[in-house]
């Protein structure tokens, strides 16, 4: 790590296990790669001068609340320490590198044109895969409210603090996204169904609450690309598989059954 950053003017913290029942399979593991091997890094930025240190989390961190979350809003009491907000913990370590420090807060869901290799553990990219292979989706607590984004305008976002002036985005958090991308799990499958009429819905109840809105007021000058052009964007990547031998796009299992 220390030889890494030799030499680097910036650096942008993105590596974690992602979302709190990964997190819950294995806690030790979450909490060294999410939190220790933050601080780790920290020290190895201070110590090397490092002018821009981004930290990216998920919305997650915000919790289940049925209220619209912006960046001031506080948390409840140890709610930092949950096996499965050991990623809050790492944004709450970034503080001491004060002036030095550029933080923001994403949800990643990958919804972009002909991925070579999309995640299939995120809420959209699951749910297409689902409806194109196997004509039935399953929404667990459809009236829950995810925010989402596409995964240019994540990378963009990045491009935009990296050239930003220090003093405006040090030590700030922000929420990347636009407040208009904030939608229940069943208005998602709804957008699916647009795209793929045969599909059949399946809605479960369960114990999962988690269930957040989130205000991208404070951001708001970010272009963020529309979810439903970016749906149509993935079934067409669903509909032409590539000229190889095996569409790298068309998952022939998936495993994962839950909302993220």
């Amino acid at each position: 790590m220390v030889a890494a950053v030799r030499g680097v003017d910036s650096i942008i913290d993105l590596a974690a296990i992602v979302g709190d029942p990964a997190c819950e399979q294995d806690k030790q593991t979450a909490l060294e790669i999410n939190y220790a091997a933050t601080r780790m890094l920290i020290e190895v930025a201070k110590g090397h001068g490092i002018q821009r240190f981004i930290f990216a989390s998920s919305c997650s961190v915000y919790g289940a609340t049925d209220v619209m979350m912006d960046e001031k809003l506080r948390r409840p009491p140890n709610f930092a320490l949950r096996p499965d907000k050991t990623r809050l913990r790492a944004r709450l370590a970034t503080r001491p590198l004060g002036k030095r420090s550029t933080q923001r807060s994403f949800d990643w869901p990958r919804c972009s044109a002909s991925p070579y290799r999309p995640r299939f553990d995120l809420v959209v990219n699951l749910l297409m895969a689902k409806a194109y292979n196997e004509g039935v989706i399953t929404i667990f607590n459809g009236e829950q409210w995810r925010p989402f984004i596409h995964v240019h305008d994540v990378a963009a976002g990045i491009i935009r603090t990296l050239n930003a002036p220090i003093p405006i985005v040090s030590g700030q958090i922000f929420n990347l996204g636009d407040t208009r991308l904030n939608y229940t799990l069943t208005q998602v499958s709804q957008m699916i169904l647009k795209m793929f009429p045969e599909t059949r819905v399946q809605h479960i109840e369960d114990t999962d609450r988690r269930n957040y809105r989130v205000s991208f007021d404070k951001i708001k000058r970010n272009s963020v690309s529309p979810l439903p052009g970016n749906l149509k964007t993935a079934c067409a990547s669903f509909a032409k598989p590539s000229k190889t031998k095996k569409s790298p796009t068309t998952p022939t299992r998936v495993t994962t059954t839950r909302n993220s």
